[in-house]
């Protein structure tokens, strides 16, 4: 079932705009002239940017969040605060952020954040965008003699390899990336890297910052920028006008039909004799 959602089809290029109407949302009307009449329609209602847009303004957590920051470093998530030392944890405005996600999903958004208070406290968000216990999610898992196969509702589901050489074990483990909101640095402009539905629902709520993980990156790949069309691409992001968190609630953002998607990792594997000559 389609689900609503809002995107930055006035941000895209042409070809991008199209092909994402075509194959991430359902639309009334596939046809090229009526998607680029609404891409058209998106681009001329931009308007400006949003003030000091890529460079929000950043704050300390307040003395009363500072517990809930100790027990965070010191609980469950210990070693990967101590394998990334330079993580900062701080309060991020949200309406500068640089948004490069093409679109959000309103009821994931809502689900997220809809029993928040408006606006909310700061522990309500403390506990949203850095949970102190890893998230749960549905897995699906199909096995067959030579494969296997994980489905889940959950984009954010990943796997991982390991192995060392000289053992005979070799170990893929499954689960959600890190469910932390987290905002990059590049060349010392701020982009949301993670955590746009959450970061969303919190800001229509009516909080102005979140609190998030803020780290330096080198490049646009590691800030999560692609060139593929599967995000805003870093001239945009980069130019006078660029997409913001604020942008989501602007004209140049489209209200869409956004298809229902499920993440599936198919895992092969075969097994051959060749002569060694």
């Amino acid at each position: 079932m389609p689900t609503d959602g809002f995107a930055l089809i006035g941000f895209m290029a042409r070809d991008q705009a199209l092909t994402f109407l075509k194959e991430a949302c359902c639309p009334v009307d596939p046809d090229d002239a009526v998607l680029e009449d609404i891409w058209n329609s998106a681009r001329l209602a931009l308007g400006n940017s949003v003030p000091h847009a890529g460079r929000p303004h950043i704050i300390d957590i307040p003395a009363a969040g500072q517990p809930y920051v100790d027990a965070l470093r010191s609980g469950i998530w210990q070693p990967t605060f101590a394998q990334n030392a330079d993580w900062d944890i701080k309060l991020v405005e949200i309406e500068p952020l640089l948004a490069f996600q093409l679109s959000v999903d309103v009821p994931r958004s809502a689900h997220h954040c809809g029993h928040m208070k408006s606006p909310p406290t700061l522990e309500e968000l403390m506990g949203l965008t850095l949970p102190q216990v890893p998230t749960q999610e549905q897995i699906g898992l199909v096995q067959k003699p030579d494969s296997i196969v994980l489905k889940s509702k959950s984009l954010n589901v990943q796997c991982q390899i390991q192995g060392a050489d000289g053992q005979s074990i070799l170990v893929m483990q499954f689960g959600v990336a890190l469910p932390f909101v987290q905002v990059v640095r590049l060349d010392g402009r701020c982009y949301l890297h993670n955590g746009y539905h959450r970061t969303y629902g919190a800001m229509n709520a009516g909080a102005k910052f979140i609190p998030a993980i803020i780290r330096d990156v080198p490049d646009a790949l590691s800030a999560g920028i692609r060139t593929d069309g599967k995000t805003i691409d870093l001239q945009t992001l980069e130019s006078g006008r660029p997409p913001t968190m604020a942008s989501f609630n602007k004209p140049g953002s489209c209200a869409v039909k956004l298809r229902a998607m499920t993440r599936i990792i198919n895992v092969n594997w075969t097994e051959h004799f060749i002569p060694d000559e």
